[in-house]
C-alpha cells in the first residue's frame, strides 16, 4: 500500500514540474532592459512594459529614451546642395519600441529597435 502511495506521490510531482511554465521562458521587463542597455549607449533607456505576441513567437517592448545620441548620415550630393552636407550627432529623448523574437528551443532575441529619428532592424542579439 506505501508503495503505491509513493508511486502516486511521484507521478503527481512530474506532472506539475511539466505542465509549470519556465520563468526562463519569460521575457521580462528586466530581460529586455538588460539586453538595451548594452546597445542602446551613450544615453539611458527604460523599459515601461513588454507585452507578448504568442501567435507570432514576438513580444513589443515599449521604451524611454533620455539623451540616446545617434549620428546623422552624410547627404547625398543633391540632397546637400539643397540641405547642407549633413552628418553629425543628435540627442533623443523620448519614445522607442523593441521587437524581440522567440525561437522553438525558448531563447528570446532583440530583433529591433524602432524610434523616431530611425530603426535599427536585424540586431540578433540574446537576451540573458
Amino acid at each position: 500500500m506505501k508503495r503505491i502511495s509513493l508511486i502516486g506521490i511521484g507521478i503527481a510531482m512530474l506532472i506539475a514540474m511539466i505542465s509549470t511554465p519556465s520563468l526562463a521562458g519569460t521575457l521580462t521587463n528586466a530581460r529586455a532592459q538588460h539586453v538595451l542597455s548594452s546597445f542602446l549607449r551613450p544615453g539611458q533607456v527604460e523599459v515601461n512594459g513588454v507585452r507578448e505576441i504568442p501567435q507570432q513567437n514576438a513580444a513589443m517592448a515599449d521604451l524611454t529614451l533620455t539623451n540616446f545620441v545617434y549620428n546623422l548620415p552624410k547627404n547625398d550630393a543633391i540632397t546637400a546642395y539643397a540641405m547642407g552636407p549633413g552628418g553629425g550627432q543628435r540627442t533623443y529623448s523620448g519614445k522607442a519600441s523593441a521587437t524581440f523574437i522567440r525561437y522553438t528551443d525558448g531563447r528570446w532575441v532583440l530583433n529591433r529597435i524602432d524610434a523616431p529619428f530611425g530603426s535599427y532592424p536585424d540586431l540578433n542579439m540574446d537576451v540573458p
